[in-house]
């Protein structure tokens, strides 16, 4: 029997049928990838809210307090996410001393790349961001690089002086006092500030510079599916303890740079 072979022009044929489909499917593989990344930081929100909610429950109704004033800590201070409790919960065991490189891999949102590209090593409080110390081989990272928690409505420290002092905030707020609990914002994936110093524009792709208020004070959302305009989602975590993702960018009319959704209070 005479065989008969493909030719030439068959198979540049087959080669292009699988191109085109390889080249439809691609957009929709990326996208499936995002949403899943997505999912990941929803979760890891809704576990940090389900913790805030404990911790309300056994400190009367007090939600986690932003930040309290500690001679140890950066600025006179700790953070949220340094909340021996709220801690705990999250199950963020660390070697004494590592006030900031305090959370494991499985926590920091997998689009905070520069995050996971430095894990923490020996902390001190002149080398808050960057290190290259790295003692621990697992690695350790920065939470509040990764999530953010909103400071607004928090109430301010009051000094033995009687001097206010807004950068050191020693009290959570209570849940009841919340208004509108379901569309206020507690928690988002987000950056504080430049995790490399110096400004807010050196970091790659940092989407600050495109925020408006009260965005741009507070937050710096990781916009996880870029549209135009330099627009995109955030994940949020709300008072009631529902996540949702939320437009953020430059344009004023994004739910994220709402002020109304920033005031707990109001």
């Amino acid at each position: 029997m005479k065989r008969h072979a493909f030719t030439l022009i068959e198979l540049l044929v087959v080669v292009a049928i699988i191109a085109l489909l390889i080249s439809i499917l691609m957009p929709s593989l990326a996208k499936a990838k995002a949403t899943a990344r997505m999912v990941v930081c929803a979760s890891n929100l809704k576990q940090m809210g389900i913790a805030a909610s404990i911790y309300a429950a056994e400190n009367r109704d007090f939600l986690v307090p932003h930040s309290t004033p500690s001679s140890q800590g950066h600025n006179g201070r700790y953070e949220w996410y340094q909340n021996t409790l709220f801690q705990k919960v999250m199950n963020m065991e660390h070697p004494d001393g590592w006030f900031y490189y305090n959370a494991p891999r499985g926590l920091i949102c997998p689009d905070a790349q520069w995050v996971l590209d430095h894990p923490g090593g020996a902390a001190d409080a002149t080398n808050k961001y960057t290190t290259t110390n790295v003692i621990d081989p697992e690695g350790l990272y920065r939470l509040d690089l990764s999530y953010g928690m909103n400071p607004r409505g928090f109430p301010a420290w009051t000094d033995s002086s009687g001097n206010v002092q807004y950068t050191k905030i020693i009290r959570g707020l209570r849940r009841v006092d919340v208004k509108s609990p379901a569309y206020k914002i507690y928690m988002m994936d987000s950056m504080w500030s430049d995790p490399t110093g110096g400004g807010l524009n050196k970091y790659p792709d940092n989407p600050d510079a495109t925020f408006v208020p009260p965005a741009n004070l507070w937050a710096i959302a990781w916009r996880h599916d870029y549209v135009e305009a330099q627009s995109g989602l955030c994940n949020v975590l709300h008072y009631d303890l529902h996540v949702e993702p939320l437009m953020a960018g430059y344009d004023p009319a994004l739910p994220m740079n709402d002020s109304y959704r920033w005031n707990p209070l109001r």
